[in-house]
């Protein structure tokens, strides 16, 4: 939903950005969480032969080049669907001072919109890595690999605990992610009367 049609349909906004603390307090625990699950996929496929065939070493390197593509494909592509202007809404872009990938969408969504569009590349993406896990021996640059998805993965876990937290806090109708979990805009049904700052046309 564009966000100057919500306001020119009686929608209110409030801006939330979160501290820093609270961001990490919530990031770090997802992180472990997502680190430790995969971990104990790799303790429970060990092999007792640790050597890599050669088709195995090309199969962790593809892996890795593979699934990060993967993942950010899966989130435009659920985030088009979502979005009405699908080519000026939707882009790639890293979160200032993290350097963190992010695909965003300008306009506002519902909440199991969202939801959709975060845990589905999540769930995908980590069963795919734990089948090549027990398909073939995993070397370095796959250990590798889960360290940086567990990273992403709870980054974009976060955004979906604090999008859930917000939703029951504040019962809004419609959801505005500007610079992920750091800048968001909730957008509720005015149905009193409001001041008229509530009503400025937002620069997209």
């Amino acid at each position: 939903m564009n966000r100057n049609n919500l306001l020119e349909s009686n929608y209110r906004f409030e801006p939330k950005e979160p501290k820093n603390s609270v961001v990490a307090l919530i990031w770090i625990p997802l992180f472990i969480f997502i680190l430790a699950a995969f971990a104990i996929v790799m303790i429970l496929n060990i092999k007792p032969d640790p050597e890599m065939e050669t088709y195995e070493i090309i199969i962790s390197y593809l892996t890795v080049v593979a699934m990060p593509v993967l993942y950010f494909f899966l989130k435009c592509k659920l985030t088009s669907l979502f979005c009405v202007d699908k080519d000026q809404s939707v882009n790639m872009r890293f979160v200032e001072d993290l350097a963190m990938p992010v695909c965003t969408c300008r306009e506002a969504l519902k909440t199991k919109q969202f939801l959709l569009i975060y845990s589905i590349p999540i769930i995908l993406v980590y069963i795919a890595m734990c089948l090549v896990n027990m398909l073939i021996e995993i070397g370095g640059a796959y250990i590798g690999l889960v360290f940086i998805m567990s990273l992403i993965m709870s980054f974009d876990l976060m955004l979906m605990v604090y999008i859930l937290y917000l939703q029951k806090t504040y019962k809004f109708d419609y959801l505005a992610i500007n610079k992920h979990v750091y800048n968001l805009t909730m957008y509720t049904k005015y149905t009193k009367s409001t001041n008229n700052h509530d009503f400025l046309k937002i620069k997209e």
